[in-house]
């Protein structure tokens, strides 16, 4: 059973709210550089947690930084469309199911690297 922890990574933690209530770096004023910072900030943040996991959600994701394994903790990630998994999904996900989405991305990007050479 996972618990979600409050709060944002980081590296998305200078958002703030615009006045329609959804976080945004640029205050929601330039939808480019928005897109850019969010980007960035989410490459800092892949080459810096243990596991970012994914929830498939209506044509996106929501997305949540893994914290710790054991007990499995995870925190919500702000990006892009900024879905929310529903709370069943997170208290359901088990480290098991994290490890075996852990090992299955490992060899999806060994497989891709291998057919690009």
């Amino acid at each position: 059973m996972a618990r979600l922890l409050k709060g944002l990574p980081k590296e998305f933690q200078s958002m703030k709210e615009d006045a329609y209530g959804l976080l945004k770096f640029t205050g929601g004023n330039n939808w480019k550089d928005e897109y850019t910072l969010q980007d960035k900030a989410f490459e800092a943040l892949e080459k810096r947690a243990l596991f970012v996991w994914r929830f498939q959600t209506a044509d996106s994701y929501a997305y949540y930084e893994v914290v710790q394994l054991k007990p499995l903790q995870l925190i919500w990630i702000p990006y892009m469309d900024m879905w929310t998994a529903p709370d069943y999904a997170i208290r359901g996900l088990q480290t098991k199911d994290v490890i075996q989405e852990m090992a299955w991305q490992k060899n999806w990007k060994r497989a891709v690297a291998k057919a690009k050479a």
